[in-house]
């Protein structure tokens, strides 16, 4: 028997995607991916797993999203001090082939000096062309930043990253994007431990199709 956690669906149109992570000990965790219907029915040879890389560990919740064609999916690995993000695509129409990329560099944190609960939070959300993502950086010396950034299909980074929020006690990162005539935001969402209260902190970042509008200002 496996114990399963961390499950998070998303609807695709006519039926649904759903994630979850297998606890499977000494560092052998997987990221489990099921195409269901809307019978709740699983599709046929629509299941994918990911596994954490060498000498890393699963931590956290995955989390996903649907473009009209594509799953994003998005996760939180650590391991030897470090944390890493993996971005993963699931697309129907070719099988349910995967593609997975490690998202290192300035998207890399510093495992330790905040509480272990800010581990693996992240969330995705589809715009007009690519995914956003949202996730907790660790800092070892001034707390837990909330950070921003935008990928293609292919992982390729098109936008940021942005630091929302720095050195907080920060902790359930969530984002959408909005996109109304010319408005385009993304608009975010998260908690912070300040004082002895948990607080709920909002941010808008993005642009508009006519700058000379002054609501754009």
């Amino acid at each position: 028997t496996v114990d399963l956690g961390e499950p998070r669906i998303v609807y695709n149109g006519s039926g649904y995607g759903r994630v979850s992570v297998a606890y499977l000990g000494a560092g052998a965790d997987r990221v489990d991916f099921l195409a269901v219907d809307t019978a709740g029915g699983p599709v046929a040879g629509s299941q994918a797993s990911f596994t954490a890389s060498p000498g890393m560990t699963l931590v956290g919740y995955p989390a996903i999203e649907w473009n009209g064609s594509k799953y994003g999916l998005l996760w939180e690995e650590v391991g030897g001090g470090t944390a890493h993000l993996h971005f993963s695509t699931i697309d129907p129409a070719a099988a349910y082939a995967t593609s997975d990329v490690t998202l290192e560099g300035t998207l890399a944190s510093s495992v330790g000096g905040v509480t272990e609960y800010q581990d693996g939070m992240v969330d995705l959300a589809w715009s007009d062309d690519g995914f956003g993502a949202v996730w907790i950086y660790k800092n070892l010396t001034s707390g837990a930043d909330v950070w921003f950034f935008e990928v293609d299909e292919g992982g390729t980074v098109i936008d940021g990253p942005v630091t929302l929020s720095t050195g907080t006690n920060a902790y359930n990162p969530a984002l959408v994007w909005y996109n109304p005539d010319q408005y385009r935001y993304w608009s975010f969402v998260w908690n912070e431990f300040s004082s002895g209260m948990h607080l709920l902190y909002s941010f808008s970042y993005g642009c508009c199709w006519n700058p000379s509008d002054p609501d754009c200002s």
